[in-house]
C-alpha cells in the first residue's frame, strides 16, 4: 500500500525527504483515529497553533471559574 505525499502545514509543499519532515500534530479525523500533520523541519518553528481550540478552551476555563460555588454557612474555615 502506498502512503499519500506528506504535506508540509507551513508552505502547503510537498516534504520530499523522509530526513525533512517533522512530525507536528495529529488531527482528529471520521475515518480513522488521527490524521498526521508534517512539516518541514526548518517550518516547525513557524507555524502557530489554530485559534479556535485555543479560544474554546478559554471560554470553558472562563466559564467554569466564574462559576465558583458559594461558601457554605455550615462550614468553618480553618488556617
Amino acid at each position: 500500500m502506498t502512503h499519500p505525499p506528506r504535506i508540509c502545514r507551513h508552505c502547503d509543499e510537498q516534504i520530499k525527504h523522509p530526513q525533512d519532515e517533522a512530525l507536528v500534530a495529529s488531527e482528529p479525523c471520521n475515518s480513522v483515529g488521527a490524521r498526521l500533520i508534517y512539516a518541514h523541519v526548518e517550518h516547525v518553528t513557524l507555524l502557530k497553533p489554530h485559534l479556535t481550540p485555543l479560544s474554546i478552551l478559554c471560554r470553558l476555563l472562563v466559564g467554569h471559574s466564574s462559576q465558583a460555588p458559594e461558601p457554605r454557612p455550615d462550614i468553618v474555615e480553618t488556617r
